[in-house]
């Protein structure tokens, strides 16, 4: 078998065959943008260290590049986006894949943002605002993560028509989830969060086919509030109550949801339901870190040493 990438650069040739390759992909643009992101970073590494051949070296050797200056999590998806792109060379042109066999970083099955108390809940939802539009929108979004786990993504591509009534009794609010393509999930909303989400809602003045939370600047107003949008408002309350840490973003409400509701009695598949996983044993990463706290050896040796 050949190697097929014989130049360092994207070539008019290499930039074609990458485009092909994008456009064969069956998937969302956002995947394919990061593909793409993660195929020009290959090529100028390439270039940058004057790699003319594509060989199994070159791999671990780009693989250790990016240790040094990706998180694991991060490097991953690049050596991802690779391996497929090889991979859809050899089935087209029989060539030799320098990436088989080349392993993926390990990671570690544990999270990496902190989780807030129930007090330091109840603390910041009573110091939030509601003056006007603004305050009303970000005391809604805070309030709606923490209660239901959404991702800041999930909230994003929320629409107000996606808030409805199910019965007599049961609000949820449908939505896109991580990976899906479609609206073919859902969180149950109940009666105080949905009571704050409804009176922003309400205050503003939304419609269906609008998205549930917009901007309020003057050069977006009521455009679609982005996910970094989002993150930056938790960010922003986080330190508005004297909790700035690193471990500290909008996805930490999501941990704290789904750890606290364990905490509170919910079953495993009931969280796992919310949290809406694909695989339950995400689920029980929570589980098995809860009971490393409450059933510690350190605490166990402390008290027998009773000093």
């Amino acid at each position: 078998m050949k190697n097929l990438i014989q130049k360092t650069d994207i070539t008019t040739a290499g930039q074609a065959e990458i485009d092909e390759y994008l456009n064969y992909l069956d998937v969302n643009r956002k995947t394919k943008n990061n593909y793409f992101n993660a195929l020009k970073s290959f090529t100028l590494f390439l270039s940058d260290n004057d790699i003319h051949q594509v060989t199994r070296q070159s791999i671990l050797d780009y693989k250790e590049y990016l240790h040094q200056n990706k998180k694991n999590s991060t490097a991953n998806t690049y050596l991802v986006a690779i391996k497929s792109f090889f991979n859809y060379l050899e089935k087209k042109h029989n060539t030799e894949n320098p990436t088989a066999d080349i392993k993926n970083f390990k990671t570690d099955k544990t999270f990496k943002k902190d989780i807030i108390t129930p007090d330091q809940i109840k603390s910041i939802i009573h110091s939030l605002p509601a003056n006007n539009e603004e305050d009303r929108r970000n005391k809604a979004i805070f309030i709606l993560l923490v209660f239901t786990g959404l991702r800041t993504i999930e909230l994003e591509r929320a629409n107000v028509e996606d808030l409805r009534l199910i019965g007599n009794a049961s609000y949820v609010l449908d939505i896109q989830s991580k990976g899906s393509t479609q609206k073919n999930d859902l969180v149950k909303v109940s009666n105080y969060p949905l009571s704050v989400l409804q009176n922003y809602l309400e205050e503003r003045g939304a419609t269906p086919g609008e998205p549930l939370f917009v901007s309020v600047s003057d050069r977006c107003k009521n455009k679609r509030l982005s996910s970094q949008m989002i993150s930056r408002i938790i960010k922003a309350i986080f330190k508005n109550n004297n909790l700035d840490s690193e471990r500290l973003t909008a996805h930490s409400l999501r941990h704290t949801a789904i750890t606290l509701a364990i905490e509170s009695g919910a079953k495993i598949h009931e969280v796992k339901a919310m949290a809406r996983h694909s695989n339950i044993e995400t689920t029980m990463i929570y589980v098995h870190q809860l009971d490393r706290l409450k059933n510690s050896a350190e605490d166990q040796l402390a008290s027998f040493l009773a000093i």
